[in-house]
């Protein structure tokens, strides 16, 4: 399973005239959490302080590199988050 994920919003300008950040990961495992993520939202209509933590592979290793999965508000991910 693939996720697709970053700042860019698919409109003209979107994806030709602005600075955007757009990631493709290839994990079924960071996929569970996306889609735990969206269930949430658009199934059971829980946003902002209402979502609970439900991130089960929050940390995997693609390929040796440590990837870590953040969602807001529950994760706190602006606390995580390099400058």
């Amino acid at each position: 399973m693939d996720v697709w994920t970053g700042s860019m919003n698919y409109t003209s300008s979107g994806v030709y005239k602005d600075n955007n950040n757009l990631i493709h990961i290839h994990s079924s495992q960071v996929a569970k959490d996306y889609s735990n993520e969206f269930d949430q939202m658009f199934t059971y209509h829980l946003f902002g302080p209402d979502k609970i933590a439900a991130t089960p592979n929050s940390k995997v290793s693609l390929d040796g590199t440590p990837v870590e999965i953040y969602f807001s508000p529950e994760d706190k991910a602006a606390s995580r988050s390099l400058n």
